[in-house]
């Protein structure tokens, strides 16, 4: 206490009460925990010892006869002595938990941090215990009209204590973890779930609406807030069994912490749920939180039937590298020891190492689309070195799994040819594309009907003059179709012997 506290040295008669109210001053002088409760437990202790000193000095200054105001004062501080025993005797907090206002966990037992909340619990029914006591008969004949005040100021005392306790939480709860964040938790890789955010706002109005609408009556929800700060502080705390941080890490554990806290909210509230509800709620929490259960298998099925109806929508140049990682990942989810995989840390490399695919394929099916053909080389780099990096995520999966052999001998081979494939035949369809492009540029425009055909004169070869290539006959097959034999035996004249009847007369005029 801040200052030492003077006991008056009293009677035989209340030698064990001031022995009693020494003890207790001694033990709580340094609580950090209920030190308002306790000391106003003090405090009001040495006003009933002062008056029960008063009624005995009443009754010695009394001469003559004792009369009726005498037997009064008589009975109430004879009753007082033996009730504010008995009231003091059971003022026996756990000083080795007081040491702290935020409860320590014990890093290498951590099932132990139950047993932390079942003393902070103990102790704060000896505060209620001692609040009801001082409610009795016996105590209130010896004030009168003094009593209701300092029934009060313990309940005040009380009210603060819960009070701190439960926001100083709040505060620890709401800072920046070191190793403890929303991207930190396992099984929560898809659809942008924010697991230890949800928890930390949850947790702030639970303690927000419970400091402004306080009831003594709602220590489950205060065990509660308790329970949800464990985990953060095994988080934070050097030292903690890897084991324990890889479970507190499940998506069990942060789901069962907010539909409690959920809970909270409607029973402050609503009283919906009930007390006796919230109270089973604490115990399920408890059970879950320090109850290593083990995982469940781990599944990819949906993922990968996801995996397979997007690698429809990639086109070249990565079709066939799509292909080859959703064949990866099948050959992963048969894979007995992946599947049965129970370190959250590689199941959540796993997990993450799977959306990463599935971000690649859903930007390559959506990025590199047919308006944007061979007019994307910057997409085409970056989506390349995407899938280069994911590619060596399952390569350090297959290694870490004992399949090394398999990734080098079948899946590296695959992913070469695959690689060689979607690259060349990219190239090859942007040239003709190209080509048929600069084709149409510079060939005059054809009737709709006609039936003429048009040939590029840069493939077609020079034929003697006044021979044609045969209607249905390619230029390829030329060499195996005409003969020295077919040729005709007379050349064509030159171009101004043109066979037209202007200059056939013009001819015969000329003639000699």
């Amino acid at each position: 206490m801040s200052s030492p506290v003077k006991i008056a040295e009293g009677y035989a008669a209340t030698e064990m009460v001031k022995l009693l109210l020494e003890i207790i001053i001694a033990e709580i002088s340094d609580f950090k925990r209920f030190k308002e409760s306790s000391r106003q437990v003090v405090a009001t202790s040495i006003e009933v010892f002062e008056a029960i000193l008063r009624h005995i000095a009443d009754i010695d200054k009394k001469k003559g006869k004792a009369e009726g105001p005498e037997w009064m004062k008589f009975r109430e501080y004879t009753d007082a002595i033996a009730s504010l025993e008995d009231l003091l005797l059971h003022c026996t907090y756990c000083a080795e938990e007081q040491e702290s206002l935020l409860p320590i966990p014990r890093t290498t037992d951590v099932p132990s941090c139950l047993k932390v909340i079942d003393i902070w619990a103990s102790d704060r029914e000896i505060t209620l215990a001692i609040i009801h006591k001082f409610e009795g008969d016996n105590f209130k004949k010896l004030f009168n009209e003094r009593s209701s005040t300092l029934e009060k100021a313990l309940r005040e005392a009380l009210k603060n204590d819960d009070k701190e306790l439960i926001l100083s939480i709040q505060k620890f709860v709401s800072q920046p973890g070191k190793r403890l964040s929303d991207e930190a938790i396992d099984e929560y890789m898809k659809g942008g779930e924010r697991p230890v955010s949800n928890v930390k706002q949850l947790t702030e109005s639970v303690v927000t609406y419970l400091a402004q609408n306080y009831s003594e009556n709602t220590s489950h929800v205060i065990k509660i807030i308790l329970l949800v700060y464990f985990p953060f502080a095994l988080f934070e705390m050097e030292g903690t069994d890897p084991s324990w941080l890889e479970y507190l890490a499940s998506k069990r554990v942060w789901d069962e912490m907010y539909k409690a806290l959920n809970d909270c909210i409607n029973h402050l509230k609503h009283s919906n749920p009930s007390a006796e509800a919230i109270g089973e709620r604490y115990r399920g929490l408890a059970k879950t939180l320090f109850t290593m259960a083990p995982l469940p298998p781990l599944s990819f099925e949906t993922q990968i039937l996801e995996m397979m109806q997007i690698a429809k929508h990639v086109r070249r140049p990565f079709s066939g590298r799509s292909s080859v990682l959703v064949f990866t990942w099948s050959d992963v989810a048969t894979n007995r020891y992946i599947l049965e995989e129970r370190a959250v840390s590689m199941r959540r490399a796993l997990r993450k190492s799977l959306s990463l695919s599935l971000e690649i394929l859903k930007h390559a099916a959506e990025q590199l689309t047919s308006s944007q053909r061979f007019e994307d080389a910057a997409e085409v780099k970056a989506v390349g070195e995407k899938f280069e990096r994911v590619f060596r995520d399952m390569n350090k999966i297959y290694e870490h799994y004992k399949m090394a052999d398999k990734w080098s001998q079948e899946v590296k081979p695959q992913l070469e040819d695959a690689s060689r494939l979607d690259t060349e035949r990219y190239d090859r369809v942007r040239s003709r594309v190209y080509s048929a492009k600069a084709s149409r540029a510079v060939t005059p425009a054809t009737p709709k009907n006609s039936m003429v055909r048009t040939v590029d004169k840069a493939m077609t070869p020079e034929l003697p003059m006044g021979m044609s290539l045969p209607s249905r006959m390619s230029v390829s097959e030329l060499p195996s179709r005409m003969s020295a034999s077919e040729l005709p035996s007379r050349m064509p004249e030159s171009p101004r012997s043109t066979d037209s009847p202007a200059l056939r007369s013009d001819r015969r005029l000329r003639r000699p």
